[in-house]
């Protein structure tokens, strides 16, 4: 396989793995802002 393949593959897994970890941290940090809120 081609190394260059091999790259953006990896690249676009990490860059996949970023962005999911990065939606969950935002969901958690609006769930704790939600309870946090007066207007429950």
């Amino acid at each position: 396989m081609n190394v260059a393949l091999i790259h953006d593959r990896l690249h676009i897994k990490t860059f996949w793995e970023k962005r999911i970890n990065n939606d969950c941290e935002h969901a958690e940090s609006e769930e704790q802002r939600k309870e946090k809120s007066a207007l429950k």
